[in-house]
């Protein structure tokens, strides 16, 4: 205020915003969050957040891509069912992609990558569901793109900065 405002750390490390010598020595305020976490991505409760919503958002997206016309009872009954299978699913198929999704972005900046990223692990989960079904009881091609939208709009939801 009046001209008294504080210069940037020129020396600072662009990731975790910190001096660079405090980063170089691992000095930072980040430390005992994890060693995969930075600033860049979502804490663990954040990935939670995420799962949830994306679960949430999935299920009315894969109703509607199945094309459920009976009604609203069909539409809460298939509803319901995406969201208890696709609890399973994010358990055992979609946190370990997730996790390497997370190695593989932690030092990007750019949140759009990050979201796009996480749609294409949704898309690689939903795709793994349709074959593991087989052809009779796999997911459509439609339900996969919504699994796919469900997992980019989950990790939106937890976006650290907006770019």
């Amino acid at each position: 205020m009046f001209g008294c405002e504080q210069q940037p750390d020129e020396s600072a490390d662009p990731v975790t915003e910190q001096p660079a010598a405090a980063a170089l020595a691992g000095l930072t305020e980040t430390d005992d969050s994890g060693p995969f976490y930075r600033r860049n991505t979502p804490s663990a409760a954040g990935y939670v957040v995420a799962a949830f919503s994306a679960l949430g958002i999935g299920s009315v997206l894969v109703p509607v891509a199945l094309g459920s016309g009976g009604g609203v009872a069909e539409f809460v009954m298939l509803a319901g069912l995406v969201l208890a299978v696709g609890f399973l699913v994010v358990l055992m198929i979609g946190l370990p992609l997730t996790l390497m999704a997370h190695v593989a972005v932690r030092r990007v900046q750019s949140q759009s990558i990050h979201i796009a990223t996480f749609g294409v692990v949704g898309l690689l989960t939903g795709y793994l569901v349709r074959l593991g079904l087989g052809y009779p009881y796999g997911l459509p091609l439609p339900a996969v793109a919504a699994v796919g939208v469900s997992a980019a709009a989950g990790r939106a939801v937890v976006n650290r900065r907006p770019r």
